[in-house]
């Protein structure tokens, strides 16, 4: 859905139910390209939209060997997207082109549960985790 940036009326639909493989979104953001990405927790995988009409552009990442119950993303300064996957505790890193799996971005035993990612002012990548903590990360 979309909502006015001003007043918050409703816009209507962006992404029309049944016109892509959404399953579950869970965390959107816009890339810089101006697409919008869609993080999908029944499909595991990563969808792309035009940013200014909401048709499905195509699968950008997974489903793959490491999503597995995807919640939120962000693109890092490097144009690169990092993905949380709540279930195997981990946050990857894909291509920012191409969707191309990069790496695990954290270490075996930094994170738990991952649920939120965000990237700071100073660079620094913030990754909450379910259920009570917050870990930073330099890049």
């Amino acid at each position: 859905m979309r909502f006015s940036g001003v007043d918050g009326s409703p816009l209507g639909a962006f992404v029309v139910a049944g016109a892509s493989p959404l399953d579950g979104p869970r965390g959107l953001t816009f890339g810089p390209n101006g697409d919008l990405f869609v993080v999908d927790g029944g499909s595991d995988a990563v969808y792309e939209y035009n940013g200014s009409t909401g048709i499905y552009v195509r699968t950008f990442a997974g489903p793959d060997e490491h999503l597995n119950n995807p919640t939120t993303l962000v693109f890092l300064s490097n144009n690169n997207l990092l993905v949380c996957s709540n279930t195997n505790a981990a946050v990857f890193e894909y291509e920012g082109s191409t969707g191309s799996f990069v790496r695990k971005f954290n270490d075996e035993s930094s994170i738990e549960g991952a649920w939120g990612v965000a990237v700071g002012p100073s660079g620094n990548v913030f990754i909450s985790c379910f259920p009570r903590f917050l870990r930073r990360a330099g890049l």
